[in-house]
């Protein structure tokens, strides 16, 4: 029986990658070089400048006509985002181990709060549903809803919490609370 060569017998394999987890984007650069009709977008680790994907002149143009890439201002975020959801990229980012102050934490559970007691009313008032209001709770169950809350996003981050709740609470609820985050700039 033939003996196995390595498969990349030029690479040393002190040089080798051995890393079990994929990068995030905290891990990685977007590089874009242009050059007359000349096109590259490209993934790169920060560390050893490897790429993990690279997209050349009609297949980058292609991810801009087929709406994955957007133009700048936003195009590396758009590429990062592509990459996640290709699963080139780990989903895990910065936002994930962001720690929220406890005031903060008070605002992201009485939007959680909000948005899901108007949804889950129903008695109503002419046109506007009524329900407890998160001042009119008790401060015992305010600090268990902050609680919980901090123990999930600390685990999930907030958006991995969001996206994992969709399939529970429907897409509906989600983008409103998602709008609230926003609006408040806690997303």
């Amino acid at each position: 029986m033939p003996r196995k060569e390595p498969l990349y017998p030029h690479v040393p394999k002190s040089r080798m990658k051995k890393t079990k987890a994929k990068p995030t984007r905290d891990d990685v650069r977007v590089e874009v070089w242009e050059e007359r009709d000349r096109l590259h977008i490209g993934i790169q680790d920060k560390e050893t400048g490897d790429y993990y994907a690279s997209w050349w002149d009609d297949e980058a143009r292609q991810m801009f006509e087929g709406g994955f890439f957007k133009r700048r201002p936003n195009l590396e975020e758009s590429v990062l985002d592509y990459a996640e959801e290709m699963g080139i990229l780990a989903k895990e980012s910065s936002e994930a181990k962001r720690v929220y102050t406890p005031p903060e934490l008070a605002k992201i559970a009485e939007v959680f709060y909000e948005a899901q007691a108007r949804r889950k009313a129903t008695i109503y008032a002419g046109l506007s549903p009524m329900y407890t209001r998160w001042e009119n709770l008790t401060q015992s169950q305010r600090d268990e809803t902050i609680r919980g809350l901090q123990e999930r996003i600390e685990r999930e981050g907030l958006k991995g919490y969001l996206e994992r709740k969709r399939s529970v609470v429907g897409d509906e609820l989600t983008e409103e609370i998602v709008h609230g985050l926003e609006r408040r700039g806690y997303l």
